[in-house]
């Protein structure tokens, strides 16, 4: 996708570890996460020994802090988002680990709460428990 091409070097990395942080909350890396944050690195332009060394040590490494990215315009939040809701998906479920750190994605980038459950909503069909929405204080 040419949105990956246009981002400015400070973004890639955002967006790289959005990606790497959203796949720790579960504290599991499936093959499925492994495949899709390979695919959006090499989009971003990282090498594939960096992207492989980062996934594979992500569980172990403490040094990385957890703080949601701030990208540096609105428009690349919504993308990234669009991108990393899918992840916690991959394995047909979602923990409210994970989409409250999303919902904290869109916070920092000053995305509406409104915004954010509309794309949770085309998630619907996926296994989410009945008090996830309310856990997450969206509605």
């Amino acid at each position: 996708m040419n949105e990956y091409y246009n981002l400015n070097p400070i973004d890639k990395s955002h967006y790289l570890k959005g990606l790497i942080l959203l796949i720790r909350k579960d504290r599991v890396v499936s093959e499925e996460e492994r495949e899709i944050f390979m695919r959006i690195g090499n989009m971003l332009g990282f090498e594939q020994t960096f992207l492989r060394d980062s996934i594979q040590n992500i569980l172990i490494n403490e040094f990385i802090i957890d703080q949601p990215p701030k990208f540096s315009d609105q428009s690349i939040a919504k993308y990234f988002i669009s991108d990393a809701i899918n992840l916690p998906f991959v394995e047909n479920a979602a923990n409210s680990v994970e989409m409250r750190w999303l919902k904290s994605v869109a916070s920092e980038n000053k995305i509406s709460d409104e915004w954010l459950t509309e794309k949770l909503e085309t998630k619907k069909h996926v296994n989410i428990d009945e008090n996830f929405y309310k856990n997450l204080n969206l509605n």
